[in-house]
């Protein structure tokens, strides 16, 4: 049990009022993906189109619970947007959490824009409560080389701080198979993130049998590699559907891996 609630759940709810059910000190890992403020849609009476310093304040007091919870020597990620991450930076140093890096994921596709260039990035801040206890690059590599010029060392995939090799999620008949989909062929979710790049945080900060926390869980991503590597988790969104989404998904992986099991 967390708190109030089972392990390896998510629930339906405002992740404020679930944290402040949640004991201090009892996740080992907190990834959040909190809406962008950009105007979209993710039901259930969610305003993502808030003035700035509204917005900036509900953020920042989802960042204050997530910090609470968290234990000493674990990690936070947090990726948003370019426009936000600079108040995110701010927020979580005035927080007292100890910053570790900013990522930088890169990828092709790039977003459309009018009267400013295409974005073809997304940062990701990485932070610890205090001196960070569980670090692993040793576990995780590139799938493409790294920027030494030296020919001999570019041949080598250490992790680094950006990581551009994890593509975009794209639709059509290039999407990859993780991606959720309407039976219209639409994205089931407005803001899929890659199974690439929770796999990537998990397995670079945690062990097996510790507990991530997700508070925007919403297509499930952050569980799926969570359980897939191990770890115990838990999240919650204020989105019903959302929620029977994810965990729709959880259980779909759970047999797809049970079954390539009984192969082997």
């Amino acid at each position: 049990m967390i708190g109030p609630f089972e392990e390896n759940s998510i629930v339906v709810g405002d992740c404020l009022d679930v944290m402040r059910q949640m004991p201090d000190g009892c996740v080992d890992l907190v990834f959040l993906d909190p809406p962008f403020n950009a105007g979209k849609d993710y039901g259930n009476g969610f305003d993502d189109c808030k003035n700035l310093p509204d917005y900036y304040n509900w953020l920042s007091s989802r960042l204050g619970e997530a910090r609470r919870i968290l234990k000493l020597g674990g990690s936070l990620w947090l990726m948003n947007d370019t426009r936000h991450i600079g108040f995110c930076q701010v927020c979580l140093d005035y927080l007292g959490l100890t910053f570790q890096n900013t990522v930088v994921w890169a990828y092709t596709n790039p977003t459309p824009a009018k009267n400013h260039l295409p974005k073809t990035w997304r940062p990701i801040l990485f932070y610890s409560k205090g001196d960070l206890a569980r670090f692993y690059p040793e576990r995780v590599s590139l799938g493409n080389g790294t920027l030494y010029h030296n020919p001999d060392r570019a041949k080598t995939h250490p992790v680094h701080d950006l990581w551009p090799d994890i593509p975009k999620l794209v639709g059509g008949f290039l999407s990859p198979p993780e991606l959720l989909t309407t039976p219209e062929g639409r994205f089931a979710h407005l803001a899929q993130m890659p199974e690439g790049i929770a796999e990537r945080i998990v397995l670079l900060t945690s062990d097996k049998g510790q507990v991530v926390f997700d508070p925007f869980m919403g297509s499930g991503t952050t569980a799926v590699a969570a359980d897939r590597l191990g770890r115990r988790w838990f999240g919650c969104d204020i989105n019903p559907d959302y929620v029977g989404m994810a965990m729709e998904r959880i259980e779909a992986d759970r047999l797809q891996r049970s079954q390539l099991a009984l192969q082997i």
